[in-house]
């Protein structure tokens, strides 16, 4: 670059300096919307010629809408973000990246036939002070770092290519965070980024990265909570579902969040006590109880079987997504793996649910209901879709025709409310003396049915009640 062209570059990106300098006072003081409407007027007055059309009227639209969420961002960046740091770093993103850097750029590309890229990609080191299982970065070992000397000469020819912006990841990148703000300062005309733990960042670089204004930086936030919980829920609506326990949504977040804690505590560095036979089949059977309501009693089996399937599940889910890693040769559990644990484990649950609703759909069983010395025997249905309960009790409701109880309906009657795709309605139920299916004794309430259910039996008994 001759003594003019730096001349010319230095009074142009003063020129820029202070027209950033207007925008953040208007947008801090007066109205940001028409703030970002004047820059978006400038940008384009200054690139018209070189981005597309199409992305002008994008930042129009965006600096057009006061209330929107993007001006809402932007309004909080002007409030919160300091002045100089937001300066240095608008100016060497826009200006120096996205105006003369993207035109040299281009120049560059059809010299040389390739794509020059806008941003530089730089690990300062694999080395991390945390341990955290299925960081991708494990995969590189700690040991392999950039020097200073090889990380200046990388941004020294992005530069003359045109790329003006450079982000760090790793490992963790704030292990060089002296090396890092060197570099800040020697490429003034860059603007830094880094991906970061977080737990490198003190007040001291802090200070030091308001001093050089062209770094800041993104705290990584673990997305395994949300995984874990969701992957919880499924379980335990299917455990519900397959044991016959009616569980609201309170029971199943309370229950998927004990899960989930339990997880997170077996990543800490003490955590690996949590792994054994004995915690997790504690943790499973805390869930278990909250799935259930915490009791026991008469409703003892479908706990146990709730509890079996728990259990078996998270084996299942997790060596599925042992098994994955290991055919992917990775020692941690990334997204891949994770999708595929997902997608296998929940599939196999899924397709177990259905095929025991299937077998269960299509049986039939002998109901025999016993009140005040009479007995009547007939043929029903097992109906899995029947969620029918009485209010009070919490008691499955079986449904028999009028016809078929031959007497045997009376005594003190309950209303019962149902639902059905036809409507809905209220039926009248009772409490009989003993309900028998297939020679089992069940609790239920028997409903009196004024009409013809339309089924191979006279009778619809909820899958709960069959054990």
């Amino acid at each position: 670059m001759t003594l003019m062209e730096k001349a010319a570059h230095a009074a142009e990106r003063k020129a820029f300096e202070k027209v950033l300098d207007n925008f953040i006072k208007k947008g801090r003081t007066e109205d940001a919307a028409a703030a970002a409407q004047d820059l978006v007027d400038m940008a384009e007055k200054i690139q018209g010629s070189v981005w597309k059309k199409e992305s002008f009227e994008v930042l129009h639209m965006i600096a057009g809408q006061p209330e929107g969420k993007w001006a809402h961002y932007v309004q909080r960046i002007l409030d919160e973000t300091d002045p100089y740091i937001l300066k240095t770093f608008l100016t060497n993103a826009v200006y120096e990246g996205g105006f003369r850097g993207y035109q040299q750029a281009q120049k560059n590309a059809e010299k040389y036939g390739c794509n020059i890229p806008w941003l530089i990609l730089m690990d300062p080191t694999s080395a991390c002070n945390m341990h955290c299982t299925g960081c991708w970065a494990a995969e590189y070992g700690h040991q392999q770092s950039l020097t200073f000397e090889e990380m200046d000469r990388v941004l020294t020819e992005a530069k003359e290519l045109g790329t003006h912006a450079c982000l760090f990841t790793g490992g963790e990148p704030l292990i060089r965070k002296k090396d890092i703000i060197r570099l800040c300062e020697k490429h003034r005309d860059m603007a830094f980024h880094a991906f970061t733990n977080g737990t490198l960042i003190d007040d001291d670089f802090c200070k030091e990265m308001l001093r050089v204004g062209n770094f800041f930086v993104s705290v990584s936030i673990e997305g395994f909570v949300l995984q874990n919980l969701l992957m919880n829920a499924l379980i335990l609506i299917l455990a519900a579902r397959l044991a016959g326990v009616r569980a609201g949504k309170l029971r199943i977040g309370l229950a998927s969040a004990l899960g989930c804690g339990y997880a997170v505590c077996a990543y800490l560095p003490w955590g690996r006590l949590l792994l054994g036979l004995l915690p997790r089949t504690a943790a499973c059977a805390g869930m278990t109880l909250l799935l259930c309501g915490g009791r026991l009693g008469r409703e003892w089996r479908r706990t146990v079987r709730a509890f079996a399937f728990i259990w078996i599940s998270t084996a299942l889910l997790g060596g599925t997504g042992a098994g994955l890693m290991y055919l992917l040769g990775a020692r941690g559990y990334g997204p891949l793996a994770a999708l595929g644990t997902a997608a296998l484990g929940g599939g196999a649950l899924i397709a177990l649910t259905a095929a025991r609703n299937r077998k269960m759909s299509s049986r039939t069983a002998l109901l025999t209901v016993q009140r005040a010395g009479r007995r009547v025997s007939l043929v029903a249905i097992v109906d899995t879709g029947n969620s029918l309960v009485e209010p009070l009790s919490n008691l499955p409701v079986i449904v028999v025709e009028k016809d078929a109880l031959s007497g045997v309906a009376g005594g003190r009657m309950r209303a019962v409310p149902f639902t059905s795709v036809g409507g809905g309605g209220v039926l009248s139920a009772f409490a009989p003396d003993s309900v028998r299916v297939d020679g089992r004794e069940v609790e239920a309430f028997v409903a009196v049915y004024d009409g013809v259910l339309n089924t191979e039996g006279r009778a619809l008994i909820p899958g709960r009640c069959m054990g």
